[in-house]
């Protein structure tokens, strides 16, 4: 036993001021205060993310049972819903009698070493597998079996956390924990309850100008902006919690259940006033096929026999900018789902909820695993801005436009990638693959052009893609699509110079390769290789293919 660790007054959520300082702020002050702050600030975007759901889940629940002014009324339709959001929009902070009231009612369970219900953890979990501080920490990435070289922590401050320490970390390893714990009761064998639900994702939510706006952006009242999501159940408010190993749970109805999802058993473990290691057990858990409750993730389409049979997350890719990925985002064509939170913005604009010409920013997070997923090996985050506008139907040319310059972009890309790789035939270099010669675009060196190809071109496109507008004209839009494409196309150009140049002298007089089958030869040299990217490049400048 030890001293209580109550986090409706204790300060443990980070947050970034408005003058990019940081400080360490209550529950309560994270929420009545939040238009004050431009921002979650923790160890990691992945943390933030698990810390903003369960922000998200308190206020959805507090304005799904009280109107603005904290008059008792339940949401009963979608045009209510939308009418209610407004309000609080409007307001430009969340008022702060409502919120108090809520948690103060619920105030036992909100404290993080409660005997019997202590904040996101189970008494039972004591049976689990048990883990030091340095697991719990989300900064310490290291295997079973080698040590971090380069850890931004000591051995001696990874072994315990501070309490507020410990309560961010917690919420972070209920949503991405891996999957290297072992069952410990007879229930639990044979079931998989996999990483965490975050860590399945491909995550992706709306971030504003302000805490406060980032919260409400992502309050969606209604699930893929069309129906009503169910009353509010979030986890502390079951009169008894689930403390089984591995249990399969219904797909979660409302967002303050699925946003508090308890995807595992936890009961952290203190030495005086710091916590030193945990318990744990798996958790709840349900199917992420058609989970269409899960409002922020991207998707992918399951297919058998060219007819698509449902749809499962998409995980993020490393390395790959989220730009690359408008489709997913933005496009609702073809066999593509778009996210629940897409869907929800573009509600929020047909009903006048947001100013027309607002911009609206994407953020993603993705924690990686190796490939048994037991064990993190990074994370990665990236964000996406355009004008909310174009995800309505009067923003359907620009969509379509946006996806052909990013079409052409990959065009570019791979022009890049096959000028690199023929460079490196020239110069004598082959690579095999399963006793098969690598094809030209997929050697080492082509795919290295390719990744500088689009780093460099990264943050052109991004403030490109900041000026389509859904009310600019036919003229405006083929301008701007030109002014694109001749920015792609000169720096694809200027980058296949520059290999050319690095080439070295092998390259130059070039040499005669033969096919897998030797029956044919050709001849590949510098200026053969870049005579043919020139050619391809101005064929995509002038025709767009």
């Amino acid at each position: 036993m030890g001293p209580d660790f109550q986090l409706l007054d204790e300060p443990w959520i980070l947050v970034r001021e408005r003058g990019c300082a940081t400080k360490p702020v209550s529950l309560t002050d994270a929420l009545v205060n939040a238009h004050h702050y431009a921002g979650l600030a923790g160890e990691s975007p992945a943390q933030d993310a698990a810390l903003l759901r369960l922000l998200i889940a308190i206020a959805h629940t507090v304005f799904y049972r009280v109107d603005e002014d904290g008059t008792p009324t339940a949401l009963e339709d979608e045009d209510e819903a939308l009418d209610r959001w407004a309000a609080l929009w409007e307001r430009r902070a969340f008022p702060e009698g409502p919120i108090r009231a809520y948690l103060e009612h619920w105030r036992d369970r909100f404290n993080l070493f409660d005997p019997v219900r202590p904040f996101y953890q189970v008494p039972e979990a004591k049976i689990g597998t048990l883990n030091t501080a340095e697991k719990l920490n989300g900064m310490i990435l290291k295997s079973g079996n080698k040590p971090r070289i380069f850890s931004g922590l000591t051995a001696e401050t990874g072994a315990y956390l501070s309490f507020a320490e410990a309560a961010r970390w917690l919420l972070y390893l209920n949503a991405y924990d891996d999957s290297s714990m072992k069952p410990k009761t007879k229930a639990g064998k044979g079931v998989s309850t996999g990483i965490g639900w975050l860590g399945k994702l491909g995550l992706i939510y709306a971030q504003g100008d302000s805490l406060f706006e980032t919260i409400l952006l992502n309050l969606s009242f209604l699930k893929d902006g069309k129906e009503l999501y169910g009353a509010p159940r979030p986890c502390w408010e079951l009169d008894r919690p689930r403390s089984g190993e591995r249990i399969a749970i219904p797909e979660p109805d409302n967002l303050p259940e699925l946003f508090t999802l308890q995807s595992r058993r936890v009961l952290l473990h203190r030495d005086g006033e710091r916590v030193v290691g945990f318990a744990e057990l798996g958790g709840d858990f349900f199917e992420p096929q058609n989970a269409f409750s899960e409002p922020m993730t991207v998707w992918k389409p399951l297919k058998k026999k060219d007819t698509v049979i449902g749809y499962v997350p998409r995980q993020h890719s490393a390395g790959r900018q989220l730009w690359r990925d408008f489709a997913a985002v933005a496009v609702r064509t073809g066999d593509n789902r778009i996210p629940g939170i897409s869907n929800w913005i573009t509600a929020l604009q047909l009903k006048d909820c947001l100013e027309a010409d607002r911009l609206v920013r994407f953020s993603t997070v993705a924690v990686l695993y190796d490939s048994k997923n037991c064990s993190v090996v990074d994370s990665v985050s990236d964000t996406l801005s355009f004008h909310a506008q174009l995800l309505t139907e009067a923003g359907q040319v620009w969509r379509e436009k946006i996806q052909e310059q990013i079409e052409l972009t990959d065009k570019a890309a791979r022009c890049v990638a096959r000028l690199a790789g023929e460079l490196a035939l020239a110069a004598g270099k082959t690579e095999k693959e399963n006793s098969r010669t690598v094809p030209t675009v997929r050697m080492t060196a082509a795919q290295a052009a390719e990744a500088q190809y689009y780093f460099r071109v990264d943050r052109a496109f991004r403030v490109w893609l900041l000026q389509p507008n859904a009310g600019q004209d036919g003229k405006t839009r083929d301008a701007l699509c030109l002014e694109w494409r001749r920015t792609a196309v000169q720096l694809a150009r200027h980058l296949g110079e520059e290999l050319v140049s690095e080439a070295g002298p092998a390259a130059q007089p070039g040499r005669w390769i033969k096919d897998d089958t030797g029956t044919r030869q050709t001849h590949i040299s510098a200026a053969e290789a870049f005579n043919r990217f020139l050619y391809w490049l101005n064929k995509l400048e002038k025709e767009g293919v």
